[in-house]
């Protein structure tokens, strides 16, 4: 049985992005692992902390948690595997272990938490998640819904694909949801298609055959913008993204970006390291 990671901190918006995890869990009868991870701040751990504030912190979460589980059950008719788990920690690690130990098929993430201080803990955890986690995480917009995966657009600069894309993945999804695959090629400039492009795009075609994606080239000064806009026009229901430590896409997570390419956009990304 597939499994699907939800984090949350309870906001709105993450209680979206969880709803949404338990409908995908629910369409591809997978399993679903809440994560809720009590951040505690790094002067507690230099200063002696009651074992009554812990327990009172540990019994809130729980109660939460377990509202957020009966809620989810109920929307699904009883039909998911649901496991909770809270714990005191840190999110990085607790994610990762949980990764390692699961090996899910998507860590499913909101853009942000509520507020100035959940903002900024959620969002950089989502970012961290992005750009480190050896799994597939989907990073879903405020207040969308999960309503089926159709239309899939991957974004590649088509450098290195055959060590880069993970295609037994890929082709797992766009059969797992039946979905149509739109490859698109952003270059900053008319320069035209080099060599390595082209052989790029031979192995996309012959890796991906059967599902006859379709390939896409298009001249965009601005990487995030030419994605998001590529993605908007072709109604895609998910955008996936390679996290490439070196070649055109890795300016997305670059500081100036990666928070705004992350905490706006319209159309749920799935990000997939680096195979």
């Amino acid at each position: 049985m597939k499994t699907i990671i939800a984090p949350t901190d309870f906001s709105p918006i993450s209680i979206n992005a969880v709803n949404y995890a338990a409908d995908m869990a629910f369409g591809i009868n997978a399993k679903l692992i809440l994560l809720h991870v009590i951040h505690l701040p790094i002067m507690a751990a230099e200063l002696p902390v009651s074992k009554a504030i812990y327990s009172d912190l540990l019994d809130e979460a729980e109660t939460e948690m377990a509202a957020l589980c009966d809620k989810i059950l109920q929307a699904t008719g009883n039909n998911i595997l649901v496991e909770t788990i809270t714990v005191f920690g840190f999110f990085q690690q607790q994610i990762k272990s949980l990764c390692r130990i699961n090996k899910p098929f998507a860590v499913v993430m909101a853009t942000k938490g509520a507020g100035a201080t959940s903002h900024l803990l959620f969002g950089s955890n989502t970012i961290y998640a992005a750009k480190n986690l050896h799994c597939p995480v989907i990073v879903i917009p405020e207040n969308k819904k999960f309503t089926g995966i159709k239309n899939i657009a991957l974004a590649s600069d088509l450098k290195d694909v055959s060590e880069t894309i993970h295609f037994d993945y890929i082709k797992n999804l766009l059969k797992l949801f039946d979905a149509r695959l739109d490859i698109v090629c952003i270059m900053k400039n008319d320069s035209g298609v080099h060599k390595k492009e082209m052989t790029g795009a031979i192995t996309f075609q012959n890796q991906l055959d059967k599902f006859h994606p379709q390939l896409h080239f298009i001249t965009s000064p601005n990487i995030e913008a030419g994605v998001l806009e590529f993605a908007k026009d072709n109604k895609a229901d998910l955008l996936i993204i390679i996290p490439k430590k070196h070649g055109l896409l890795e300016s997305l997570f670059h500081k100036s970006q990666s928070k705004s390419f992350i905490d706006h956009p319209h159309i749920p990304m799935l990000f997939v390291t680096e195979a």
